[in-house]
């Protein structure tokens, strides 16, 4: 029975393997020319997940004890309120909606329950594992949509009612992904990339990877995602206050009342920082409008120069190599900005039609197929696929319209214990006056800009995406550390990096 134990452990009972397949499989399935093949494959994650945690039920005590902690009941409560809700609006198909409960049920389950509450050791060597993935895979998907970028390039192809894009649309850069999608992954990237960074690795990955941070900084730029950027600008406010923060603890010596006086610095850089990243962003696009514009005169030049040597080169479509459209130089402000069209992309009709269907049945809402098809009659039918995909591009909204009130009040409720763990172990640490982690300090910061961001997208929890897996398994390696403070299980400061 031993032998049979550790042969599960060392496979599909393995955590870690779990986490390492998982996490690089969901951002390739964004990738709409690889979801058409990988999204198929990806159903083997749910029954991979399902028995991971039926076999930490079976197998770990204290795992089960967790169950019944009050953020993982919170949790079940919501779930129970979505399959009350499917189960209220049986006039749409099951098939519709049990793919999201299963999401859901691995998200809570597994990647926030089996990280914050299981006592398997290697958390830490397993994020850093991940944050190498992570920053490799994106800064390749990133230097792919940076090259659509240089060279102008855009086209798309329909697949049934889809219509995927490749390069530039409107003036924003959408390179594999749709530009929200693509900007929140740079956020990622470069939330990874400065964990990596707090590791103190040798002087040529301190290069290679401050010179990743600030690649995905420009292409986040291009993207002009606005929701990515608000993630971006909370991330570094706060992790810019912990680093503020802890350089008062180590030049005071670690006093109570004088680390105190270090939180107004704290609060100051993280204004500054954020007000940096907001008033830089035009600016720098600004400049980066110049440079496919260099390319394209370059390329113009190539193809003068042929002509006067004789050469007929072919290049395929006239129009694409007229050179009189190769020296404009691109617009790149957003598509409302140029036609004056409203500000929210629409946002603002999806939140108000959402709403006024939400007071038709307030208590236990909609449903998710509910809601897209009710929103879609009022907005149109021909966003159905948007909202299908998007909810109503506010987590918040969504949640309310899809689940009523039982399901909001549920979910806040959850959201709002974690702040509170969050802050009550920031305050044990200034008590104690010990250094924030910088793992945790981190995780949290990426994981509340995400969960800011949410306010203009939907992503978190109704289907299977690449930003929700990581904002789950966030929330549940930080709250593991913010357990750890509170039980005064304080590791050295050292293990860190932060000597």
């Amino acid at each position: 029975m031993n032998g049979l134990k550790k042969i599960i452990e060392q496979t599909a009972g393995n955590r870690t393997a779990f986490l390492l397949s998982f996490l690089p499989a969901a951002l390739l399935n964004d990738v709409p020319y690889l979801n058409l093949y990988l999204g198929r494959f990806m159903k083997i994650f749910l029954v991979w997940g399902a028995f991971l945690l039926v076999y930490q039920v079976l197998s770990r005590p204290g795992f089960r004890r967790s169950l019944f902690s009050p953020s993982m009941l919170l949790l079940f409560a919501f779930l129970a309120v979505n399959v009350v809700t499917v189960f209220l609006h049986r006039e749409y198909p099951l098939r519709e909606s049990l793919p999201r409960i299963s999401y859901m049920l691995l998200y809570f389950g597994v990647l926030y329950g089996q990280e914050r509450f299981s006592d398997a050791a290697g958390r830490q060597k397993t994020w850093y594992r991940l944050s190498v993935l992570l920053v490799v895979i994106i800064a390749v998907f990133s230097l792919i949509g940076f090259a659509s970028f240089l060279w102008s390039i855009q086209f798309a192809f329909r697949r049934g009612e889809q219509t995927i894009w490749f390069g530039m649309k409107d003036y924003r850069l959408w390179g594999l992904f749709n530009a929200n999608v693509g900007g929140m992954f740079c956020v990622i990237a470069i939330g990874a990339a400065l964990y990596l960074l707090s590791r103190k690795p040798r002087r040529a990955g301190r290069v290679a990877l401050a010179a990743s941070i600030v690649f995905q900084w420009l292409t986040l730029i291009l993207t002009q995602s606005r929701g990515a950027l608000g993630a971006l600008v909370v991330m570094c406010a706060l992790i810019a206050f912990g680093m503020c923060y802890n350089r008062g603890v180590r030049a005071r010596g670690g006093r109570r009342a004088a680390v105190l006086r270090s939180f107004a610095p704290g609060v100051a850089s993280a204004v500054a920082v954020a007000l940096a990243l907001i008033l830089a962003g035009p600016l720098v696009r600004q400049g980066l409008s110049y440079v496919p514009w260099v390319v394209s005169s370059e390329r113009a030049l190539a193809l003068q120069e042929a002509e006067l040597s004789g050469l007929h080169l072919a290049v395929g479509d006239d129009e694409l190599w007229n050179e009189d459209e190769l020296l404009k130089r691109p617009k790149l402000e957003r598509i409302e900005k140029l036609t004056g069209a409203e500000v929210t992309s629409g946002r603002k009709l999806l939140w108000s039609s959402g709403i006024e269907e939400w007071k038709r049945e307030p208590v236990f809402g909609l449903s998710y197929e509910g809601m897209v098809d009710k929103v879609s009659e009022r907005v149109g039918t021909s966003m159905a696929g948007n909202i299908r995909a998007g909810g109503l591009h506010n987590i918040y909204v969504t949640v309310l319209v899809v689940t009523g009130v039982v399901g909001a009040v549920v979910f806040l409720a959850f959201l709002l214990l974690q702040a509170g763990t969050a802050l009550h172990s920031l305050q044990r640490t200034w008590r104690g006056g010990m250094l924030l982690q910088w793992d945790l300090l981190i995780s949290v910061s990426l994981a509340f800009g995400i969960l800011v961001a949410e306010v203009v997208e939907a992503r978190t929890l109704y289907g299977l995406n690449f930003v929700a897996v990581v904002t789950w398994y966030l929330l549940g390696y930080s709250g593991r550390e913010m357990d750890l403070i509170k039980k005064s299980e304080i590791r050295s400061n050292d293990e860190y990096g932060l000597r």
